[in-house]
């Protein structure tokens, strides 16, 4: 039932904060791995983005000051923080993420958390790469096909990294590695 899901995420999402490291952590690598490897051959991309949905709202609501959010005033751990950044990475890069109805407010979400420094540098930085990476292995293909459809989806992850970006961080990975991006 979508109504106790959707309590079920508030309510994880409400603990998250309060989760030691040890537990949190493993807690958001396993909902990652449901994206892709379930025992049952499901995807759990619905399920996945109503739990970082439910995250998002949250933090935005504690951004704003609201006092009856689940995370307000605690705020989740550097370490949490960035598994939870690797979740949305994952949603965002999932081939079936344009479907969804809070794409949008997730994508707002990973550039609230792509501009908190120090690490925010770090993460743009991880994220292109794998944007650069994947174009190049799409471009590899032996046959000489190109999966357009991923092919645009990363060129479009690719500029909403550089638009999270500061520009003179976007302007050094643009030329960073001899070029790979733009020869893409």
């Amino acid at each position: 039932d979508a109504a106790v899901s959707l309590q079920v995420y508030q309510l994880l999402v409400s603990i998250l904060p309060l989760c030691p490291s040890n537990r949190a952590i493993p807690l958001l690598r396993a909902i990652q791995t449901s994206l892709h490897e379930s025992s049952d051959k499901r995807d759990y991309l619905f399920e996945v983005s109503e739990f970082v949905s439910a995250l998002a709202a949250a933090s935005h609501a504690e951004s704003i000051g609201n006092k009856a959010s689940p995370i307000a005033g605690t705020g989740l751990n550097e370490e949490v923080r960035e598994e939870v950044l690797n979740l949305l990475w994952s949603v965002l890069t999932h081939p079936g993420v344009a479907s969804l109805k809070s794409y949008d407010s997730l994508k707002r979400y990973v550039t609230h958390e792509l501009k908190v420094e120090p690490k925010g540098t770090e993460h743009r930085q991880r994220f292109l790469r794998t944007c650069v990476f994947a174009l190049s292995e799409n471009a590899k293909d032996d046959n000489g096909l190109v999966d357009e459809k991923q092919a645009l989806r990363m060129v479009k992850l690719t500029r909403f990294i550089l638009e999270a970006c500061p520009r003179t961080q976007a302007e050094s990975l643009v030329a960073d590695d001899s070029g790979a991006l733009r020869l893409l």
